[in-house]
């Protein structure tokens, strides 16, 4: 209960900024000169931005979180930005006249808004199935198994949301109707869109977190690689251009998935 009360009382102070933004404000401005700065993004609404000041900049020095309004853009690439805006995004903000003292601060003349990098997702459930109690997870790779059976050992019968954990026998995150075999020890082979592919049982829950392009469980990783890449991925382009060290588990993992990469081409 308190818990719930604790988050109206904060989304009513972030609709009370936006309103403020609206309308200018009361308060006292502390910088008059147009000026522009990276953020990230905490919360969106219709005529607001909710951004946290990048360190190093003079606005985070100011404030740690300020309330942009964005209502009055009328920047063409702003508006195009504005309509998909996500949480988590880092942002270029330009804006002229001052930052209003209030909690939050207010920004009152933001001029444009742009996407500097999106928003990197931390954990991403993977196309997974319950059989026999067990969690079993897609592996990407189509089975190469010869005279198959056509009797099937199972189907699932029931999804949940792609976001979710099955949590019953015969259940997935990726839809229902689809039917299965056993494979090779510690596999099930799913038959998707024509193509039996393979999923296996494995440590974790299904997450995965992102480290230059591709996709990593969590289960494999240690909890300072995890802190790592949490620290990287909040890292613009240029600043992860510039880093030169990998962790050792998470190095291991990228040789593994060249390896079955060029093993598939020659293949």
């Amino acid at each position: 209960m308190k818990r719930h009360l604790a988050l109206l009382v904060l989304t009513a102070v972030f609709i009370s900024a936006c309103v403020g933004c609206a309308d200018g404000g009361t308060t006292t401005e502390v910088t008059a000169v147009d000026k522009t700065f990276e953020a990230a993004v905490l919360e969106v609404s219709d005529t607001c931005l909710l951004v946290e000041p990048l360190e190093g900049t003079s606005e985070r020095q100011s404030a740690a979180q300020i309330a942009v309004g964005t209502d009055g853009i009328s920047e063409e690439q702003s508006i195009a930005y504005l309509a998909g805006a996500d949480v988590g995004d880092i942002v270029a903000v330009g804006y002229h006249g001052g930052i209003a003292e209030s909690d939050p601060a207010q920004i009152s003349g933001a001029y444009a808004i742009k996407l500097v990098s999106g928003a990197a997702p931390r954990y991403d459930r993977i196309p997974m199935v319950m059989v026999d109690g067990k969690l079993y997870y897609d592996t990407g790779r189509e089975s190469t198994a010869d005279g198959r059976c056509g009797v099937m050992d199972g189907e699932i019968t029931s999804a949940v949301d792609g976001s979710e954990t099955p949590a019953q026998d015969g259940e997935s995150n990726f839809g229902a109707g689809y039917p299965y075999q056993y494979g090779e020890e510690g596999t099930i082979e799913i038959l998707l869109n024509d193509k039996w592919i393979v999923f296996e049982h494995r440590s974790g829950d299904g997450s995965r977190i992102r480290f230059d392009g591709e996709f990593y469980d969590v289960g494999d990783l240690s909890e300072e690689t995890l802190e790592w890449l949490q620290w990287y991925n909040g890292l613009t382009d240029e600043q992860q251009l510039a880093v030169d060290y990998v962790p050792a588990d998470l190095a291991a993992l990228q040789d593994k998935n060249t390896e079955v990469t060029d093993a598939a081409a020659e293949g």
